[in-house]
């Protein structure tokens, strides 16, 4: 496992020999083998638990375990807890909020503590259940080896390496047992899935291991590519280019995916300029694209300005303004009303509310990250498009942000037990 976890750093950049990396580790048994691995090799670590409070005593025993472990080691250990319910108010899946403010706690203390690499214990197991479900969901990616300061040294090996190690070296760990909730895709595919292309064809595993490798090189090669192409063409691209059946489809999607044209639109604009239907137009958020005789026209309109508007107590909103406020009980709130609904806790709202455009040099207080971070990173975290940060709510109260709307809730703005405010942006 030591030299095989090597190689894979040396192969692919990932760490210098002795770096210093926070290891995020949960208390399951890769970032437990993860953490090992990387002392072996004589990396100094530190390690990070982000305790995301979903169950209950279990939660609490990881993190007392994860502690222990490290004490018992002598290696630094820092905690963050941080309140996935309460961002999932947001509109997002409880998974998708988990892995968003973990990532987020987790980028923090590496700033804090100066530390340029952290290391995730993804494995190729879990690369290749990835795969799976993308290609269920009409995607082709995977795992990436790197992604900003994350690395993640154990994508080369498996679980089963994984688990041989821990016993072989007498580790300890902790077993989650939502990891076989088959409420979940990603169980679904581990257990069900995955044995069953094992059954059909044997080796598959380390079939589809090699084949993610190839195309985590393919997709690096062509994303720098086409994204290159596509900025020298601007806002014009030949048919000729367009037809190509190879060429035509990554085009199309580098090119309007980030304007918020739907896979089902690029489809039906291809059909469009197969079939000749010179004038054909497509329309998206703020960008409308022409088939032309000889290109495919984007025009990029320019939108009317965000206006601010203020609200009292009365909650009367200014005619034209987009949003709608009211007042309910904390019996009203429902977490799966989308991201343009907040539940809001009455008491803490300071009047009158303030709504309008996001400044550059904002920050906010985002629940659960422990600390301020500037609007502009939230949006660029959540890859929002340029032309669709520029039209981005924020709704303040006591001159502070208490919600960047679509997006992030502020510390303790979210609804709790007393009365509510909720607050919806109506799209136009």
């Amino acid at each position: 496992m030591k030299d095989e976890v090597r190689r894979f750093l040396r192969r692919h950049a990932l760490l210098s020999d002795g770096a210093p990396v926070l290891v995020a580790v949960s208390g399951g048994v890769d970032s437990i083998v993860l953490l090992d691995v990387l002392r072996a090799l004589g990396h100094a670590c530190t390690v990070a638990h982000v305790d995301h409070g979903l169950r209950g005593a279990d939660s609490d025993a990881d993190r007392a375990f994860v502690e222990a472990q490290a004490a018992a080691l002598g290696v630094p250990c820092l905690v963050r807890r941080v309140p996935v319910k309460a961002h999932a108010v947001d509109g997002s899946s409880v998974q998708m909020a988990a892995r968003e403010l973990r990532y987020e706690a987790l980028r923090t203390i590496a700033a804090e503590l100066g530390i340029a690499h952290i290391a995730l214990a993804h494995h190729q197991d879990d690369a290749q259940e990835t795969f799976l479900i993308e290609l269920l969901r009409g995607g082709l990616t995977t795992i990436p080896v790197r992604s900003g300061p994350f690395v993640r040294p154990l994508l080369g090996v498996g679980r089963a390496a994984i688990e041989d190690h821990a016993r072989k070296c007498g580790l300890q760990w902790r077993e989650d047992a939502s990891n076989t909730d088959p409420k979940y895709l990603r169980n679904r595919v581990r257990h069900e899935l995955l044995p069953l292309m094992a059954t059909l064809a044997p080796g598959a595993g380390r079939v589809l291991a090699r084949t993610l490798e190839r195309l985590r090189a393919q997709n690096a090669y062509v994303e720098q590519g086409m994204t290159q192409q596509m900025a020298d063409l601007g806002d014009a691209v030949p048919l000729t280019l367009v037809r190509d059946p190879v060429s035509g489809p990554l085009a199309l999607h580098h090119w309007l995916r980030p304007l918020g044209f739907h896979p089902d639109q690029l489809e039906r604009l291809r059909e469009a300029v197969e079939a000749g239907h010179v004038g054909a137009m497509f329309m998206a958020d703020d960008a409308r694209v022409t088939v032309d005789r000889e290109a495919l026209l984007l025009d990029r309109a320019p939108l009317p300005p965000l206006v601010p508007f203020e609200v009292g107590e009365d909650l009367v909103v200014p005619e034209g303004a987009p949003f709608t406020l009211v007042r309910c009980g904390p019996e009203a709130v429902d977490l799966d009303a989308g991201p343009l609904v907040a539940w809001l806790e009455a008491a803490h709202l300071r009047f009158p509310l303030w709504f309008g455009p996001w400044s550059p040099g904002d920050r906010m207080r985002p629940a659960g990250l422990g600390g301020s971070k500037l609007v502009s990173d939230i949006l660029i975290d959540a890859h929002v498009p340029r032309r669709r940060k520029e039209r981005t709510w924020v709704m303040r109260s006591g001159g502070a942000i208490t919600w960047l709307v679509g997006h992030r809730l502020a510390e303790g703005a979210a609804a709790a037990n007393g009365p509510v405010l909720r607050v919806e942006l109506q799209r136009r």
